[in-house]
């Protein structure tokens, strides 16, 4: 695009490298392949295939485009090849002037990087759950789990929320800004409740709620970022994750689903995926509801007496529980390293439910608002 800066186009390509780079330190095999041509022989190709109408079709507008560019194309690809060679994703360039060539030389290429790949030994690692050890600095002990709303206060503002959220969510949609809100939390700390109200304000055709559970076997054939990446929403849509990818760094690293090295690295891989989502235009917010200890007894022993409730209680709720301090720890650091300038977390007391939900509410208008003035759509 003409009004890339090289700035913006170095920061791409650096993020295109890092993803690479993810596969790659994730146990997949990435070979690239670049297919060179001396500027004069495509030059010559590109003319004769405007002449032929045969040959013509093969060719998009941009290609042409690119082609006219006297040279700045060459500029680029030397720029994009020497950005995104790393040690763990070399580029393979391969003269292509004679085609029986490049496909023996990149066929040979292949077979042998798959031969070095089998013939590595797989290292064994053993996972085993981290507990980490809570101290009175916790960034969740700082929230004020006293705040509470009335009754007629939350209804009164609710309502105007609800409207002004609705309003909001319809320019997002006419501007094109995609939008994704993640939701994580204590055990019953009123993820579903604050959904519920965010959802019921937004327009039904432009919002989907996911919820994350345990992977399964397709998802755990992927890249555990795989089935985030595939769910991110359409320009103008609403994507709400009622959990997310951050169970890498939560409850993978403490009942050690993941190993140690796994969610250590996590942190930089999902601070430069929210760096992807912020830099292409998506609106996006993080919220954590916390409640206490005491508080989330309370509320799994009401569900155990509510019939319309008790499915929301299992075995390892109580299990959890036995793990709070762990949780605890895994939160702190989890908010600590990731919460950026891009894709700050936002920590809601939620003891009280009115003034959680109200305060999701406040925070997911003031955002839309926000993003709206950037776009000059406000």
């Amino acid at each position: 695009e003409e009004d890339w800066s090289k700035e913006k186009l170095d920061a791409a390509l650096d993020h295109l490298s890092r993803f690479e780079q993810q596969l790659a330190v994730d146990g997949a095999l990435v070979l690239k392949f670049w297919l060179h041509l001396p500027q004069a022989i495509l030059k010559k190709r590109m003319q004769a295939a405007r002449e032929d109408p045969q040959a013509h079709w093969d060719f998009a507008q941009h290609d042409w485009e690119v082609f006219d560019r006297d040279g700045k194309a060459f500029e680029l690809i030397e720029r994009m090849l020497v950005r995104t060679n790393s040690t763990e994703t070399p580029w393979h360039i391969l003269e292509s002037t004679d085609h029986r060539y490049f496909q023996l030389t990149a066929g040979q290429q292949i077979a042998r990087q798959l031969e070095n790949r089998l013939a590595q030994k797989e290292v064994e690692h053993t996972l085993q759950p981290y507990k980490g050890v809570l101290t009175g600095l916790s960034l969740l002990s700082q929230i004020d789990l006293s705040a509470k709303v009335s009754k007629d206060v939350y209804e009164r503002k609710l309502d105007a929320l609800q409207a002004r959220i609705n309003g909001l969510a319809y320019q997002l949609h006419a501007a094109g800004i995609p939008t994704v809100l993640v939701f994580e939390g204590v055990d019953a700390a009123g993820k579903g409740g604050s959904i519920r109200r965010l959802v019921k304000a937004l327009p039904v055709q432009h919002v989907q709620v996911i919820p994350i559970g345990a992977p399964n076997s397709a998802e755990q054939a992927h890249h555990y970022m795989w089935r985030f990446w595939t769910r991110l929403p359409t320009p103008g849509k609403v994507v709400v994750f009622d959990r997310s990818w951050y169970g890498r760094v939560l409850v993978e690293r403490v009942e050690g689903f993941a190993t140690v090295d796994e969610w250590q690295r996590a942190y930089d891989e999902i601070n430069d995926f929210e760096a992807t989502l912020h830099d292409n235009g998506y609106l996006l917010a993080k919220f954590w509801l916390q409640i206490d200890a005491d508080e989330q007894l309370k509320r799994f022993q009401a569900r155990s007496k509510t019939p319309y409730k008790k499915y929301k209680l299992t075995p390892d709720d109580f299990r959890n529980r036995e793990n709070w301090d762990a949780y605890q720890v895994a939160a702190h650091d989890m908010v600590a390293r990731t919460s950026t300038q891009y894709a700050p977390w936002h920590l809601v007391a939620a003891n009280d439910k009115r003034h959680a939900r109200l305060h999701v509410l406040e925070v997911v208008a003031e955002l839309m608002e926000s993003r709206l003035a950037q776009s000059g759509s406000g």
